[in-house]
């Protein structure tokens, strides 16, 4: 017996009574497909905090220092060629020692840098270069100009100037003087006081090893 619709007071008609169930059927399945999406993001969710909880989220390795003299201690006790290098000064420690090679030239290269506690910023580096002249500061701090030279530490420096720093690599500073047949360079981006305060050091050092 057909079903009556009661506001029309009288039986629907069969083309009615497909019209409500496939209206009936719609409404479910449009409901199912709501709670499966809602399932669906809920167990995303849980997964995505497991694999947070499980991973192992391990820092960054320490960055160890570096023992500039020592390295070219060893060097020139292999080579039979003197290789100088300084201990970092107050407020800096050195992150870099090792021999290396720029276009062609062999040389030990030391690099410094400030620690936390002084609140400093910057860097300074140490090239060592064999069997090379000024030629290899003007390669190493691309439009660096020899200004005119300076006396630090008992030893004649040249003094570059730096008229593009970013295209020099944020060099503002660079100092050289040559040692024999080395060419020795301090180069970085500090201030005036702090590279001559290096290349005081490293003078000193140098003196006491020619001086042998």
């Amino acid at each position: 017996m057909a079903r009556v619709v009661a506001e029309l007071g009288r039986p629907e008609t069969p083309q009615e009574t497909a019209d409500r169930k496939a209206a009936s059927s719609a409404a479910y399945r449009g409901s199912q497909n709501f709670r499966n999406l809602i399932a669906a993001l809920i167990v995303t969710m849980l997964i995505v905090l497991v694999i947070v909880w499980v991973v192992p989220r391990g820092t960054a390795p320490e960055i160890k220092p570096a023992d500039p003299v020592k390295v070219a201690a060893m060097q020139t006790n292999a080579s039979g060629q003197p290789t100088y290098a300084i201990d970092a000064p107050k407020n800096w420690w050195s992150n870099v020692a090792i021999m290396d090679s720029f276009a062609n030239y062999s040389l030990f290269n030391a690099s410094y840098v400030p620690t936390e506690e002084s609140k400093l910023t910057g860097f300074v580096r140490l090239n060592d270069v064999y069997n090379a002249d000024d030629r290899y500061a003007q390669l190493r701090v691309p439009g660096a100009l020899p200004e005119g030279t300076e006396t630090l530490g008992g030893r004649e420096w040249t003094v570059f100037t730096i008229p593009d720093v970013e295209k020099a690599g944020n060099v503002t500073q660079a100092l050289g003087t040559q040692v024999d047949d080395d060419y020795v360079l301090l180069y970085g981006k500090t201030t005036d006081e702090l590279i001559r305060e290096f290349a005081t050091q490293l003078a000193t050092t140098i003196e006491k090893e020619t001086a042998q």
